[in-house]
């Protein structure tokens, strides 16, 4: 993995992943692709070259523009088109898995090549694997649309292949919407909204269970077509992936902005600007990445107060209470007895 960030600038997507999809289920609701793609600086000439990148800024006023079509169920249906194109190498290979264990393995590895724009963090428990979504690059008002074709994405698969999704659950950051209906229709499984974070959550009795459409040959083929891939797209951390994980790995010892900004390569000034243009600041960042490695020690160990402070890097554990009182409006021991 290259250890330069990237930006809104990078060609890091290629054209017919998702663009091609879109385009078509919003023809079928009567829009014309050229009122899509107006502003993007994608062409339709683009869309036939197998190979051709766009910059993600490109993608996000795309996918703004999308936003506007009255269709919320889009995001599900962009999903579903996704898992049946066979001429994507990553989604070939999750149609013709062993199970889930082994496609949710590649998907997460190879994740770059279908949503380079987020980050994703895997939470071990004892009776399930938690998957968080977080941005890699500020997404704005995008994120929660490009949430929800990743979740739809792996909730589809697990639907097909095994005929259930019983025992999966899905957390949302945002509100419920007013077709909230409509979304546990479209997701069939239990979704809680105003969450700390945007995960999904699968029972580890799921893990080993055969798919349907197991096929080694096809799935061999298909990975040897995902490394290939890596050729062409290179796995590079986004700009807030790459500040999250300098600032989590340094704990419990603060890495502090201007070692940061070492990091980066940058001035301090320079990497203010950088932040405050993916939506975020230093500080916001340090605060979401104390806050959610909180919640994981706290669900995974029994850890006393102090001990979660120092685990966290603050000076004493008053400082932590009142921290996490914030974050979740509980002090840590009522938490604890809720989870």
């Amino acid at each position: 993995m290259s250890n330069t960030p990237f930006g809104y600038q990078d060609k890091i997507l290629l054209t017919r992943v998702q663009v091609t999809d879109l385009l078509h289920l919003a023809a079928r609701r009567g829009v014309a692709p050229d009122k899509l793609l107006s502003g993007t600086a994608i062409f339709q000439s683009d869309l036939h070259k197998p190979q051709h990148r766009i910059h993600s800024s490109a993608w996000l006023k795309f996918i703004q523009q999308c936003q506007q079509l009255p269709s919320p169920e889009l995001p599900f249906l962009t999903a579903s088109a996704l898992l049946q194109n066979t001429e994507i190498p990553l989604c070939s290979l999750l149609q013709h898995a062993g199970n889930l264990q082994q496609a949710l393995k590649y998907l997460l590895y190879f994740r770059h090549q279908l949503a380079p724009y987020l980050f994703v963090r895997l939470q071990q428990h004892p009776g399930h694997l938690s998957i968080e979504l977080r941005p890699a690059i500020g997404l704005g008002a995008q994120q929660q649309f490009v949430c929800e074709i990743w979740l739809s994405l792996i909730l589809q698969l697990i639907k097909q292949q095994l005929g259930s999704t019983a025992g999966c659950k899905v957390y949302l950051r945002w509100p419920a919407p007013k077709t909230a209906t409509a979304y546990q229709a479209l997701w069939p499984a239990e979704v809680f909204y105003q969450q700390d974070c945007t995960a999904i959550q699968i029972d580890k009795g799921c893990w080993l269970q055969r798919f349907k459409n197991a096929e080694p040959v096809q799935f061999n083929r298909a990975l040897q077509n995902c490394r290939q891939q890596n050729l062409l797209l290179a796995k590079q951390p986004g700009v807030l992936e790459f500040a999250w994980r300098k600032l989590s790995k340094s704990l419990p010892v603060l890495l502090k902005q201007e070692q940061l900004a070492q990091e980066f390569g940058i001035s301090v000034s320079a990497l203010k600007r950088l932040l405050q243009q993916h939506q975020s600041s230093y500080s916001q960042l340090l605060d979401e990445v104390r806050n959610q490695l909180a919640l994981s020690l706290l669900n995974q160990q029994d850890l006393s107060n102090r001990q979660l402070a120092l685990r966290l890097g603050y000076s004493d554990e008053h400082n932590f209470r009142r921290a996490f009182k914030r974050w979740t409006g509980a002090i840590p021991s009522a938490f604890r007895l809720l989870s």
